[in-house]
């Protein structure tokens, strides 16, 4: 067949096959129902809404300054977005891990299906991960310096909130194993959490 090709995306992009999308530098990207059979590369700057994709491998994201993944987006690998700016996950499925690490923006992952870890760390954006379903590992949210709210998930891992300095709300979420809060401040909400393993996370 004809080969697909690398696509750098400074537009509207609809129901096309590239081997890879790269949103340049400053550059504003929307995907509406493309096919990605590699990545999506998203630089400094750059801001990404993605709808209705299927990405083969994996999303990207470093310096960026948006990322939306939304509408039964689907990505058979990993999304990482590290040193960026705002993050939204949405309806959508992720095969692999969801890493979010030293952003600065408001991050949130909600109604959204994910096979892997959902992990924030280091983040000074407020987190929200909020009705997740399917979650096949942990959900892990450690060294944030704004608030982490943790409500309404399923993980058939264990949810950990570690050393959150701006308080922690983890509320109705259901886990096959611990629900596990260390070390964080200055308060900790904590009601209506359903675990097969231990419950250590006393609301103060």
């Amino acid at each position: 067949g004809v080969k697909a090709q690398d696509l750098n995306c400074t537009g509207t992009v609809g129901a096309v096959t590239a081997d890879t999308v790269n949103v340049p530098a400053g550059a504003s990207c929307i995907l509406l129902g493309t096919q990605i059979r590699g990545d999506i590369k998203v630089f400094q700057g750059a801001r990404l809404d993605a709808r209705r994709v299927q990405v083969n491998g994996s999303v990207q994201a470093d310096l960026a300054d948006r990322v939306i993944l939304r509408s039964g987006s689907s990505v058979s690998g990993s999304v990482q977005i590290k040193n960026s700016n705002v993050a939204t996950i949405s309806r959508s499925t992720i095969l692999g891990d969801v890493q979010l690490e030293v952003n600065l923006g408001a991050l949130t992952v909600s109604f959204s299906r994910i096979t892997g870890q959902l992990s924030a760390s280091k983040n000074t954006g407020t987190v929200n991960f909020l009705s997740n379903v399917n979650v096949g590992v942990d959900i892990l949210a450690e060294e944030n310096t704004a608030k982490v709210t943790v409500a309404n998930n399923r993980s058939s891992g264990n949810i950990q909130l570690s050393k959150n300095t701006a308080g922690v709300s983890v509320i109705d979420n259901f886990a096959n194993g611990n629900l596990q809060c260390v070390e964080n401040r200055p308060f900790q909400t904590q009601s209506g959490n359903t675990v097969g393993g231990n419950l250590e996370c006393a609301p103060f």
